[in-house]
């Protein structure tokens, strides 16, 4: 009986040694840096970016630990959200970046260049069902026929159904004339706002 009940204390000794030896080791273990990877970016206002940001140990290591951080910006002109950043409602601005974890920290300017002029691309429905909606823009930097991905908000009448999915609309579409409109920086407190663009898809 001793020697079962010995058995089984070492073995269990074994066991929670085995699991102390797997814990993850916390980012703030050893931390002396904290870096985001790419500094002064200039991005579109309309358009989508990742970011990175990475973390070096006292052994001379690193990782990448974007989504461990805790990340601040001014929203109205630039939006954070999961390693992703684009333009806020003000449409162009310049706003900073900021990431930290406990007393390390590191910021970075994002420009947005701003939107000017768009339009509906010039494609024909020409049968019912469902379609892909595609806006295109001009820029301040010259920068003409860009993809639009975000701040832009389509709506149509007649029964047309909109949904988007990972930044990307489609239309379904019935028979008859449908009114399909695209606006920009919807609720924006733009000194410069852009007037909707609109456009009439008939179908028999």
């Amino acid at each position: 009986m001793k020697l079962l009940t010995s058995s089984l204390l070492i073995a269990l000794t074994a066991f929670f040694i085995s699991c102390e030896d797997s814990t993850t080791t916390p980012i703030v273990s050893d931390l002396v840096s904290l870096d985001i990877i790419t500094t002064d970016l200039t991005i579109y206002s309309t358009d989508k970016y990742s970011v990175r940001a990475d973390v070096g140990y006292n052994d001379g290591t690193s990782k990448e630990a974007t989504s461990e951080l805790k990340w601040k910006t001014n929203f109205d002109i630039l939006v954070y959200d999961n390693s992703l950043i684009w333009g806020g409602l003000e449409n162009g601005g310049e706003s900073y970046l900021a990431a930290t974890h406990s007393d390390f920290n590191d910021t970075t300017t994002v420009k947005i260049i701003k939107l000017t002029s768009f339009y509906i691309s010039p494609f024909d429905f020409n049968t019912t069902g469902e379609h892909v909606l595609i806006a295109k823009g001009n820029f301040e930097d010259n920068a003409t026929d860009r993809l639009i991905v975000k701040n832009i908000v389509w709506s149509a009448d007649n029964g047309a159904l909109i949904s988007v999915n990972n930044d990307i609309y489609t239309i379904e579409i019935q028979s008859g004339d449908t009114n399909i409109t695209a606006t920009m920086f919807e609720d924006t407190n733009s000194s410069s706002p852009i007037a909707p663009q609109s456009i009439v898809y008939s179908i028999d």
